[in-house]
């Protein structure tokens, strides 16, 4: 029985050997042959910019190619290596591994990438169509001869190699006392070659950005994992054909019912659609004819005054509670806390999701469909998106990240929804060689010294250009994420948590306050080197949190109930007063109706939510709105459809301040009948919601 058991373990060792390097051959040839035959004229390679892509390549070759290589081998313990079974199972997987090598290739030569969600048109539009078209464009024969000759060649190569390490397993280890410590260290190795790294977060696709050149970037993945990453991305792409999904849901009997909730009176999508934008320019005519004319774009800035600079911060893990308990003993602002000073905080805010990446995509797309641009709709330009409408009113758009770019697949979303840069970890990395990663990303304060030298440096280039472009730039901080740790040689002043009076409970409260107060600190110290331009009209700062801590509790008590979805929305205008709405709830659908108005810029966008500077609102239905269904007013919250589960009222909310107390309706403090109060109110909130995911919804399937 043992002699079987090592016999067996040496041929199977010696198969996963033998594929295992073939595959990671053949892969590192196959990128070297993209890299010199589809690469564009101009673009000027050197070693040192295609190492890193040759060596993260490999990386994803030995991550795959375990996986394939045990895949091949599992089968020889239970048949002879000389078994007809195995060499047509062998050779079968290779035909496999070709097939999708061949097409992987011919996909990258037509769309400069390699697989991506987009290749499923194959099965999604007029498949026999796209098969005749593939049939006369491509030279099937001479890629069928290919594989075939590079099977025969593969086969005789992998009998050869395995055979002779077989036999020299089987010498060494028969009667070896260190065989069962060999077998370990082997299964050992396998693992962290299908892991990709020794410690940290496994080897993903967020991980594929290596430089600033996305030609480089695409030749990382090897065949077999852009085919699984698009797999992955189709699989979580939202069903669009049913357009009135949520709307019935919701408790509407068509998108027309729940728009006449609102008081919009119509009977057509184009009419529903003119009123969800502001000077009603937005058709489905139109949608395909926008065009990026730069020039022409230029000529929508207001001749009044200049048009100024939008700086935007969406700050990792961001809670509003924080800030209610900051104090010269308990100072978890730093910084900010000084430039809040002449901020506009709107303090009673919600966010619209509860996770990074849904909330990006509800702020940036006004979606509460998520994940939205992971699958094909990533390739689908929104001409509502944030980055678009000011690209469109002629903004230069920027999207800052202190983590990589290839997460969440923004690299190939965001240039498509109107950023004209994207800028990442490796830009940082590359520029600033006292920066290093971490686990999410490199530290905040090397994010925010990239982006104060690209704003000099922009604003350097704008003195000497006969155009003046203005700038957005849009920034993702990473630092204030689990597992909360401070860059080294940062050291954290002392919190004395008994000024905390929130929950106590998690292990992680203390270090994620060190995080919180190092990340708002670097935020308070750009904001205060940037407040010349600000007071001088030039720039308009905003800054807000994704969503709150986890760590900071469950906010099950009515007294905190509020708090949970609660994060700051931060405004840095030179206003001489900041309204009557900074208490009033409200939420990230907000911001940038908000935003849009302080920029001396004409311009169309989604009327998203309202403008939070607007005097004439009268505060009597300010809604917290969240895409997650739930929603708040001054005295309650509740989920959507469900008024009797409201739960709070507003002398218990701990960011009402006194003053704003007297804004406060005087209510029966029966929970039924205070909820019976808003049933209106829930109306409404339900209809934005249907409106918000029909748009989305109606506006994609038109452009299939």
């Amino acid at each position: 029985m043992i002699k079987w058991i090592n016999q067996s373990l040496c041929i199977f060792f010696a198969s996963v050997i033998t594929n295992l390097s073939l595959f990671v051959v053949l892969a590192f040839f196959t990128r070297l042959v993209m890299l010199f035959w589809l690469k564009d004229e101009d673009l000027i390679v050197d070693f040192s910019s295609v190492l890193p892509v040759f060596i993260m390549g490999l990386r994803f070759d030995l991550k795959i190619g375990v996986i394939f290589a045990l895949l091949v081998a599992l089968p020889l313990f239970y048949f002879t290596p000389t078994n007809r079974f195995i060499r047509i199972w062998q050779s079968t997987l290779w035909v496999v591994v070709l097939i999708v090598l061949v097409a992987n290739y011919g996909y990258f030569s037509f769309y400069g990438s390699p697989f991506n969600a987009l290749v499923f048109g194959l099965f999604d539009d007029d498949t026999f169509a796209i098969i005749q078209t593939l049939i006369s464009d491509f030279p099937i024969i001479k890629m069928t001869i290919f594989i075939v000759l590079a099977v025969i060649f593969l086969m005789k190569i992998n009998v050869l190699i395995s055979s002779k390490l077989t036999q020299i397993f089987l010498n060494r280890l028969k009667k070896s006392i260190f065989a069962p410590i060999a077998y370990l260290c082997f299964f050992l190795c396998l693992g962290v070659m299908a892991k990709g790294t020794l410690a940290g977060v496994a080897l993903q696709r967020q991980h594929m950005v290596v430089t600033n050149n996305s030609f480089l970037n695409n030749l990382v993945p090897n065949y077999l994992s852009s085919l699984y990453y698009a797999l992955a991305a189709k699989k979580n792409e939202p069903k669009m054909s049913d357009t009135e999904v949520l709307v019935r849901q919701l408790g509407f009997s068509s998108v027309f019912e729940a728009a006449d909730a609102l008081g919009f009176k119509v009977t057509t999508e184009e009419e529903l659609l003119n009123l969800l934008y502001t000077k009603s320019e937005f058709s489905s005519e139109q949608y395909e004819h926008l065009k990026m004319d730069r020039q022409k774009s230029n000529n929508v800035l207001s001749s009044k005054h200049a048009p100024k600079d939008l700086l935007f911060f969406l700050m990792e893990s961001m809670g509003q509670e924080p800030f209610i308990y900051q104090n010269d003993a308990f100072d978890v602002l730093g910084e900010l806390n000084r430039a809040k000073a002449f901020a506009c905080h709107f303090d009673n805010f919600d966010a619209i999701q509860n996770g990074t990446f849904p909330s990006l995509e509800g702020i940036l797309y006004h979606s509460p469909i998520t994940p939205l641009t992971q699958g094909k709709y990533a390739y689908n330009t929104m001409p509502w998106s944030v980055a678009m409408r000011l690209k469109e009113a002629g903004y230069h758009t920027v999207f800052f990240t202190a983590g990589r770019a290839s997460w969440r697949n923004l690299d190939q979303s965001l240039p498509n929804q109107g950023f004209d840069e994207v800028i990442d970890a490796g830009f940082i990395l590359q520029n600033y060689p006292e920066s290093y990663m971490d686990m999410w990303g490199v530290p905040d304060e090397f994010l925010f010294a990239a982006i104060t030298d690209y704003r000099k440096n922009y604003q350097i280039a704008q003195k000497a250009a006969v155009e003046k472009v203005p700038l957005f730039i849009f920034v993702l901080t990473i630092t204030n994420h689990p597992p909360y740790t401070l860059p080294l040689n940062e050291e954290s002043p002392h919190l004395d948590l008994t000024y905390w009076l929130g929950d106590k409970s998690s292990p992680l409260l203390e270090n994620n306050l060190k995080t919180f107060r190092y990340s708002a600190n670097q935020l308070g110290k750009f904001v205060l080197n940037a407040k010349e331009d600000i007071m001088a009209n030039r720039l308009v700062i905003a800054a807000t949190g994704d969503h709150n801590a986890r760590t900071f509790g469950l906010y099950t008590g009515l007294n905190r109930a509020s708090l949970a979805h609660k994060v700051p929305f931060l405004v840095w205008a030179n206003k001489e007063n900041c309204g009557h709405q900074l208490h009033l709830p409200a939420s990230h659908r907000d911001m940038f109706p908000t935003l849009f108005e302080l920029l001396n810029v004409e311009m169309s966008y989604l009327k998203s939510g309202r403008n939070l500077f607007d005097d004439r609102f009268d505060g009597q239905n300010a809604l917290a709105l969240q895409f997650t269904g739930d929603v708040r007013n001054f005295q309650n919250q509740w989920s959507l459809l469900n008024t009797s589960s409201c739960e709070l009222d507003c002398k218990n909310d701990p960011l009402i301040s006194i003053e704003s107390h007297s804004n406060c309706p005087q209510i029966n403090h029966n929970e039924t009948k205070i909820c019976q109060q808003f049933i209106q109110q829930d109306l409404e909130a339900r209809a934005h919601l249907a409106l918000a995911d029909w748009h989305i919804r109606y506006q994609l399937t038109q452009k299939e």
